[in-house]
């Protein structure tokens, strides 16, 4: 969320010094800002899709074994319950 904010009042602040300093129509400074946005989401797409899968953490956690695992009846019977039998 903090991301999120900081991208949209950068983002402002950047409309804003780009159409005052450099005269530049809204039109055209929101057609750059878009292309910016654009470019950024293909480099995080292009950026996922080349991670590998040893950044992952393939080792068992250590706080609980699968025998100290137990799982209430509630979680393992059906969510659909069918009653006409």
């Amino acid at each position: 969320m903090v991301g999120m904010a900081a991208s949209t009042l950068l983002t402002g602040f950047v409309i804003d010094y780009l159409q005052a300093q450099h005269a530049l129509l809204p039109l055209e400074v929101y057609r750059l800002i878009f292309v910016c946005h654009t470019a950024v989401g293909f480099l995080k797409l292009v950026c996922s899709l080349c991670i590998s899968s040893q950044v992952g953490l393939h080792t068992p956690s250590a706080l609980l074994t699968d025998t100290e695992i137990v799982c209430p009846d509630d979680e393992t019977r059906a969510l659909l319950y069918d009653n006409r039998h």
